[in-house]
């Protein structure tokens, strides 16, 4: 974790002074994305939270995979998450450096999905935090804000 928080100031920076991937065949649509054009999950969340920031509903969705060697600890993730109250745990934009919110916003993304996507985050490393995470664990989430 603390390598892609040194990795995304640097990647930010280049993004700024203009070094740019090259682009696809088939450009992606610079609008948001919202539930409607996103593809449809292939799993089931585990975690089905709705909260808004700045006026913007996020709908944010966590899965744990499934693994069949380590199946106690996966029951357990998926426990946590749904015994948790997400409602009410605080996230910042103060938390990210300038650079990461420059470079966040330059690529569309609004503070509403920023800020969902650090829920997603804190609740992830709250998992860590109450020992359910490990070299077997894996997760996908997905926000969308509207």
């Amino acid at each position: 974790m603390r390598h892609l928080r040194l990795l995304a100031p640097v990647l930010a920076l280049l993004v700024l002074a203009g070094c740019t991937a090259p682009a696809p065949s088939a450009a992606p649509s610079a609008a948001p994305q919202t539930a409607e054009t996103l593809p449809p999950l292939d799993w089931e969340p585990d975690l089905e939270l709705t909260r808004t920031f700045d006026g913007t509903s996020c709908r944010i969705l966590l899965h744990v995979s499934d693994n069949a060697a380590e199946a106690d600890l996966v029951a357990a993730a998926r426990e946590f998450l749904a015994a948790g109250d997400w409602t009410t745990v605080e996230v910042s934009l103060a938390t990210m450096s300038d650079v990461e919110l420059e470079a966040s916003r330059a690529q569309g993304r609004s503070d509403a999905e920023l800020l969902a996507s650090l829920l997603q985050d804190r609740i992830r490393a709250d998992l860590t935090v109450a020992g359910l995470t490990g070299t077997w664990f894996s997760s996908e989430g997905r926000t969308t804000c509207s």
